[in-house]
């Protein structure tokens, strides 16, 4: 889903600079992989990856502001939850908590929901660093409860223009798919 940090306008995409990933390619990763850490170490790495979800799960489960999404169920190390409120106050928290540069989230929609996307996926990744996000995230929330109005609004129109380009795309080539 497109975002203000995804227009190409804005940031450089990355993707074209690099091997190319045919079939081939992921193999290969796939077995440099292996090969470094061998079936129990990548076991143990996605183990430690989902430990730590369920970590930010339970952040996400014992706040009063924010909650789980329901047709988004955590898996692997991605964890979809919302803030109790508008879809605007959702962007002026995820706004908050990537300028304060503690944690980089981003936002997803699901039907008419703003959704906001944490992932742990680096092996890097403890539980400090999930704290540290959370606490980042709770504080953002409790600016927003408390009216801080600042943020979000430019992320949201930035968003739903996007979305609404989208669904004019979408509506276009369905419209030509018929007709063919």
């Amino acid at each position: 889903m497109p975002d203000g940090h995804r227009t190409p306008e804005l940031v450089a995409d990355y993707r074209y600079f690099q091997v190319a990933l045919g079939k081939r390619f992921h193999s290969l990763k796939l077995w440099i992989v292996l090969r470094s850490y061998g079936i129990s170490g990548l076991q143990q790495v996605l183990r430690k990856i989902c430990s730590l979800a369920d970590r930010f799960v339970e952040h996400v489960k014992s706040s009063s502001r924010f909650e789980l999404v329901e047709g988004a169920p955590p898996h692997l190390g991605l964890v979809c939850f919302h803030y109790k409120g508008t879809n605007e106050q959702n962007a002026g928290v995820l706004e908050k908590v990537n300028s304060s540069h503690k944690a980089y989230m981003v936002l997803a929609k699901l039907k008419d929901t703003v959704l906001l996307r944490f992932a742990c996926g680096s092996i890097l990744t403890d539980d400090d660093a999930v704290d540290q996000a959370w606490t980042a995230l709770a504080k953002a929330g409790e600016e927003i409860a408390k009216g801080d109005k600042r943020g979000g609004k430019v992320l949201w129109k930035m968003l739903s223009a996007s979305l609404q380009h989208e669904k004019e795309v979408y509506a276009k080539a369905m419209s030509q798919a018929c007709v063919n």
